[in-house]
């Protein structure tokens, strides 16, 4: 990997970071927002189903960082190596 690879996959940790960042606000507006556990739950889970919501990417490095794969959450099957 030279500079700019690294400088790629640094813009798309910083996006990445932002998208989470608004995930999380979403889930303490649903938490507060909603007393009961049951109701919340139901929430929760409609809005990581919603298929909008499907660009968080998990980052592996199965080989202790030479070799780096990124892929959707929630999606083990198709991985990307970067």
């Amino acid at each position: 990997m030279d500079k700019s690879d690294y400088k790629a996959m640094l813009a798309d940790s910083i996006h990445q970071e932002g998208e989470l960042t608004k995930v999380l606000k979403t889930i303490k507006t649903m938490v507060h927002d909603t007393p009961n556990n049951m109701e919340l739950g139901k929430k929760i889970r409609s809005y990581f189903l919603d298929e909008t919501n499907k660009t968080t990417y998990i980052y592996e490095s199965p080989d202790g960082g030479e070799t780096i794969y990124r892929r959707r959450a929630g999606d083990y099957g198709n991985r990307e190596e970067l």
